[in-house]
This record gives structure tokens, sequence and C-alpha cells, in this order.
């Protein structure tokens, strides 16, 4: 793996001094199952479907073009 040594350095000037290590709930559910995907693992949607998205922007349009 490759590491990028002057990104390391402006991060040692730049970010104060942390401690510490997280770990999200859903990353920690995804390793005890052994999914790949977190899709899998989330309850709700992380994006709206392409269509949702079209049909939400043409309802805004409409209401817009209304008084």
């Amino acid at each position: 793996m490759f590491v990028d040594e002057t990104f390391c350095t402006s991060l040692e000037y730049g970010l104060p001094p942390t401690a510490g290590w997280g770990l999200g709930v859903d990353r920690l559910t995804m390793f005890l199952t052994d999914s790949n995907n977190i899709k899998e693992i989330l309850f709700f949607p992380a994006m709206k479907p392409e269509q949702q998205k079209r049909k939400d922007a043409e309802e805004e349009k409409e209401d817009e073009k209304k008084p």
C-alpha cells in the first residue's frame, strides 16, 4: 500500500493532537456478522432511488410555478 508522506506531514501540522479510536455501530455489526456490504446492515436507505429523486424534482418545479 502506498503511503503519502506529504499528506501525513500536512496532517501533523494541521490537526490538533488526538487520541482514541472510533468504531461505529454499523461497522461493528458488519464485522460481527461477516457482511461485505454496509447496505445489508443499515435499516434505512442511504439514498433515494433515482426515479424518486426525479419525481420529487418535478413536483418541486410544479410547486414553484403555482402562485
